[in-house]
């Protein structure tokens, strides 16, 4: 029994710390007694850890690096400027333990862009970061390959995730997992909520009913993001004034109170130095948006 406890504590450390010794561990201090068995053990385990270094821990690795890579590109501010969304990061942190917290709302009014900001105090834990057009895969263990470069059977994955002790799943554009692989999206809920992760969902407010229905017997709660106000407009377009000349200008008024097309429009003028903007290429930047994902 002791050798297993010496074991489970080591591997774990081996997982949350950037660097091990064994003579720093809090929990094999305690242990002192036995240092020669400690010893052993580890000394051991060395050639073992190596092997599983090769694989699982790299895997991992791929799954932070791949899911950060992807939190950064979420854009959250346009021209540096962003908004106060304070209330929502306060709301995910009262709904998140124990739970799925789903944050709702129409395309565009910054859903991910809200969770990216939420997860920035926590750039050293443990985020799975995935996005609902990636659940094309047929298998769990064919998404991890396919996705996130993992070489790992599945089920050693999961075993590690065990030791993990601080995690999260997020899962971007929900509804694009329930239009390609509903079932997949169900499987990769359930294992994950087994390994005690902290899981969030972004989703469109027009699918909503249809992701509860998946997820029914699940412990949800939810947070609803509505479209700007027009103070919230004005408070983020009169920080840029090229940018409320050109919506002034060419009568895009209606589109500005969803922070995907405010973007669309400063990128456009960006590239191209363009005050004159029209729908039409507005379309035609979102186009290219889809097509080079």
């Amino acid at each position: 029994m002791l050798e297993n406890e010496i074991l489970e504590i080591i591997l774990y450390e081996c997982i949350n710390s950037k660097k091990l010794d064994i003579n720093k561990i809090p929990k094999l201090k305690k242990l002192n007694k036995q240092k020669k068995i400690i010893d052993y053990i580890f000394d051991k385990m060395q050639l073992e850890l190596k092997n599983i270094k090769t694989y699982i821990f790299d895997d991992l690795d791929n799954i932070l690096k791949n899911s950060k890579l992807k939190l950064n590109n979420i854009i959250d501010t346009i021209d540096n400027n962003s908004l106060n969304i304070d209330n929502y990061i306060k709301k995910i942190d009262e709904k998140i333990s124990n739970n799925i917290c789903i944050i709702a709302g129409d395309k565009g009014v910054g859903k991910s862009s809200i969770v990216k900001k939420y997860l920035l105090p926590y750039d050293d834990k443990f985020v799975f970061f995935i996005r609902g057009e990636e659940f094309y895969s047929y298998s769990l263990q064919e998404l991890m390959n396919k996705s996130f470069n993992v070489k790992s059977n599945i089920e050693d994955l999961k075993n590690m995730f065990f030791h993990v002790e601080e995690k999260y799943l997020i899962i971007d554009s929900a509804e694009r997992a329930f239009e390609t692989n509903h079932e997949l999206f169900k499987e990769l809920i359930s294992t994950f909520s087994d390994y005690n992760f902290k899981i969030i969902i972004t989703v469109r407010e027009s699918y909503l009913y249809n992701i509860e229905k998946i997820l029914l017997g699940n412990n949800l709660l939810f947070i609803n993001i509505k479209p700007l106000s027009k103070d919230e407009i004005n408070e983020l377009v009169s920080k840029n004034e090229t940018i409320k000349n050109i919506i002034d200008k060419n009568n895009l008024s209606h589109l500005n109170r969803n922070l995907f097309y405010l973007n669309q429009i400063y990128k456009i003028y960006k590239k191209n130095g363009k005050h004159t903007i029209k729908k039409e290429d507005i379309h035609n930047e979102i186009w290219m948006h889809k097509y080079k994902k």
